[in-house]
């Protein structure tokens, strides 16, 4: 595990960091609707934390309609463009070396806080920023 995250969230944002791209994979179907699939590869290797030679990627993920390989970086905390380089590194390793999927790899990422520029800075490369949000609450 990394550093605990500084800004907004501190500690909570260090323990995210330890689970969130585990929830992810767990609730994958509910959490993308059944519109993206965790890749598989032929030895059996699920795209959750893959292992490439250039690094892990967080999750790798299949469209169902296209086919399409959608890269996705998870950040619990801030979603930095330094965090948008790691992604199209990873896109284009994909793209260069992955069987199966079309010549069209997409990336998402995911954070709960963004700076304003990744939105324009994204959209020039095929990539979606996605801000989630969880919820919790103590009952009687």
């Amino acid at each position: 595990m990394g550093e605990p995250t500084t800004g907004v969230g501190g500690e909570w944002e260090y323990e995210l960091d330890f689970c969130l791209d585990e929830f992810l994979a767990n609730n994958f179907e509910k959490v993308f609707g059944g519109r993206l699939r965790l890749y598989v590869d032929d030895e059996g290797q699920v795209g959750w934390r893959y292992p490439t030679p250039i690094g892990q990627i967080d999750m790798l993920a299949v469209e169902v309609d296209t086919g399409s390989f959608v890269v996705i970086k998870v950040k619990p905390g801030w979603a930095t463009e330094e965090d948008l380089g790691r992604l199209l590194a990873e896109m284009k390793w994909v793209g260069e070396n992955m069987r199966g999927g079309t010549s069209d790899v997409k990336g998402w990422i995911i954070c709960k806080h963004k700076q304003r520029i990744l939105d324009f800075t994204a959209k020039t490369y095929n990539v979606t920023v996605k801000r989630y949000r969880f919820g919790f609450k103590l009952e009687d």
